[in-house]
């Protein structure tokens, strides 16, 4: 008996199998496409010539369906059978905008533009439109390259509205990238691996447009969104989005002694200062303590912002020099993120030495302190963490900022990461950590911070809940 999921079989007699697929149940076809996802990509059913062209040949709309959910239909630059399935209505866009077996790379310029170019300046308030906009921006194998240019309103976007360049990048940022498939003999990265990050090097140079180009209200409404895109995202920049081509060259010049490597990171050192200085003046020290949705939105955007551009700057004498740097700014909110990210490099166990020695290295109860570490998933996590909350305890009560957080004007401080306690912990922990406590004392002389928390005490009588506790209630 024939066995259409059988890849011999369809491979000794492809007319038949031509055939008979069109009269497989989908769902049966579904089912065996998900069971064997994990196999060669060579031996899937959906990648035979056959099995393709029995579909397209078929009147089964629900095979076309699954096709383009699943197959791979994009074969050494030829659309032909892309289009077939594209043409036939939202349903099949919004599958094939999904689907991530795809090498979406592969579609030429001209139908970049009638494709993805088409659908990312549509208009953005019909829901149909938005839902394809949001399937194509998540989908990991979408071209990077076209979605980063839409969030930066460049080559062929420039007519797209700031507000769907910000929701183009809070869907695409979060974003997890798919291993990439490796056969014997490959010696070079796959199309998507290369580009993959050209969407996180992107996401700020946005925010500065967004920012410069909106009005203060509107651009606030934006803030509380895309905080909850960045806790853990992995930004980064690029150098040609913070430097003129001429400043560029200039650099280059100057370190052209050095190898390619040591010349990439001498100026993108230099672009990273850049795109802190736009930061500088993100929050000001007489707006005193956030207390509001808008004020802590606006502080923890900047924070856990440049948070994760360190993160992916790898080079560690680089960034213990920087973070130096963070902490003898005049700026509230750039010495807020250096705190934030000295606390962020503290692994989270229930004896965490890090903690307990960030405290005695930093004892000052300064609101750039308290910002930069409540704005860190490192505090929320160690907070009532075994001996941590014992350690954390008395600097928040010595410099009310337990109490400040109890008569804020909303909840909003509960809030702050979704996600669970056991998840956000495994996360955290999974970071590269540096070691970014060591010879602090030069630090600490130049620090000179105008502005302290409030003094006032909470009563030790009665036992506080640790943040942890109130997070889950």
């Amino acid at each position: 008996m024939f066995n259409i999921f059988d890849n011999a079989e369809v491979h000794k007699n492809p007319l038949l199998a031509k055939e008979f697929i069109k009269i497989v149940p989908a769902i049966e076809l579904v089912k065996h496409v998900l069971a064997t996802k994990g196999n060669d990509k060579f031996d899937r059913i959906l990648s035979k010539k056959a099995i393709k062209e029995g579909i397209l040949d078929s009147d089964r709309d629900d095979l076309k369906l699954v096709l383009a959910t699943y197959g791979e239909v994009l074969d050494f630059w030829d659309v032909k059978d892309f289009l077939k399935l594209y043409t036939k209505g939202n349903a099949y866009k919004a599958a094939l905008f999904g689907n991530s077996t795809i090498d979406w790379y592969r579609l030429d310029e001209a139908n970049k533009v009638e494709i993805l170019h088409t659908t990312l300046l549509a208009d953005f308030t019909d829901e149909t439109n938005s839902e394809l906009i949001r399937v194509l921006a998540t989908n990991p194998r979408m071209d990077r390259k076209v979605i980063a240019n839409a969030m930066l309103g460049r080559d062929g976007f420039e007519a797209i509205p700031i507000t769907t360049r910000l929701q183009i990048g809070g869907y695409a940022i979060s974003v997890e990238e798919i291993k990439a498939d490796f056969w014997p003999g490959k010696d070079s990265p796959d199309t998507h691996e290369i580009y993959f990050s050209a969407v996180n090097e992107a996401y700020v140079r946005m925010l500065k447009d967004a920012k410069s180009g909106m009005e203060g209200v509107e651009f606030s409404k934006w803030l509380n969104h895309l905080l909850w895109q960045l806790p853990f995202a992995d930004l980064d920049i690029s150098s040609e989005h913070w430097l003129d081509p001429d400043e560029i060259t200039v650099l280059e010049e100057k370190f052209s002694s050095l190898q390619y490597i040591e010349k990439y990171y001498k100026i993108k050192k230099i672009s990273l200062l850049k795109v802190f200085d736009f930061f500088a003046d993100w929050y000001q020290v007489d707006e005193g303590y956030p207390e509001t949705t808008k004020q802590i939105s606006r502080a923890g955007v900047a924070i856990l912002a440049m948070t994760a551009l360190l993160r992916n700057y790898w080079i560690r004498d680089d960034v213990n020099e920087i973070v130096e740097g963070l902490l003898a700014s005049p700026s509230l909110i750039i010495r807020a993120a250096g705190y934030a990210a000295i606390f962020n490099n503290i692994s989270v166990e229930p004896e965490s030495e890090g903690v307990a020695e960030f405290f005695a290295t930093y004892p000052d109860n300064s609101l750039d302190k308290w910002i930069g570490i409540t704005n860190t998933p490192a505090f929320w996590l160690c907070d009532g963490y075994g001996s941590n909350g014992k350690v954390i305890a008395p600097h928040m009560k010595a410099c009310g900022y337990l109490e400040k957080i109890n008569t804020a004007k909303n909840d909003m401080y509960k809030y702050l990461f979704l996600d669970s306690f056991s998840a956000n912990l495994d996360k955290h922990n999974s970071m590269p950590k540096l070691d970014l406590l060591e010879s602090k004392s030069k630090v600490l002389e130049i620090i000179k911070s105008p502005f302290t928390v409030d003094e006032t005490k909470i009563s030790t009588g009665k036992q506080e809940k640790s943040f942890f506790q109130k997070l889950f209630d």
